[in-house]
């Protein structure tokens, strides 16, 4: 799963899509993680949408 390095950590994200579509960046809440918008960002990448959904701190961790 790739990464963002920040001087606070890390934060991992799932992408889907393709690299020159429209981004869509997805946000969970407290103990979610990104799988939560997997089913979203499938569809919307098929249709041509950049997905990004990255796990923040505190979320649900793999």
């Amino acid at each position: 799963m790739p990464a963002v390095e920040l001087s606070a950590g890390a934060i991992h994200y799932e992408k889907s899509g393709p690299p020159d579509g429209r981004p869509v960046v997805f946000v969970h809440g407290y103990a979610m993680g990104h799988a939560l918008w997997r089913p979203l960002s499938e569809r919307l990448a098929a249709r041509g949408f950049l997905c990004l959904a990255p796990t923040w701190p505190l979320g649900a961790h793999t």
